[in-house]
């Protein structure tokens, strides 16, 4: 299995719902390649 790869999303605007999209894409990498995501994103607090 690869090292971790650490991916820290910066979101801009409340209603972006790309890291959901993001995730979807990384959990299929992660299943064929065998690799490992830490994926985090903040958003402005509410």
């Amino acid at each position: 299995m690869n090292p971790a790869i650490r991916l820290d999303q910066h979101i801009y605007q409340k209603n972006d719902f790309s890291p959901f999209a993001l995730t979807d894409i990384l959990t299929e990498y992660s299943k064929e390649h065998q690799q490992i995501f830490l994926h985090f994103w903040q958003y402005d607090c509410t």
